[in-house]
């Protein structure tokens, strides 16, 4: 298998760009990625991955 097989990677930006040729990457390579995007651009990786979207808020108070 890869190199990454059985690690943990995070990718901050990962759904284009980037961010993407990396979650790419790593799942190639055997990581389990996490891959954290704040646009819509998630719902169209074509990687055999799974996306969760999260809402940004800006703080208050």
């Amino acid at each position: 298998m890869g190199a990454l097989k059985g690690k943990h990677v995070v990718v901050v930006g990962g759904s284009r760009g980037v961010g993407r040729v990396i979650v790419e990457a790593a799942i190639a390579a055997g990581a389990r990625v996490l891959a954290v995007a704040r646009g819509q651009h998630w719902s169209e990786c074509s990687v055999n991955s799974r996306f969760i979207p999260a809402k940004l808020a800006a703080p208050t108070g």
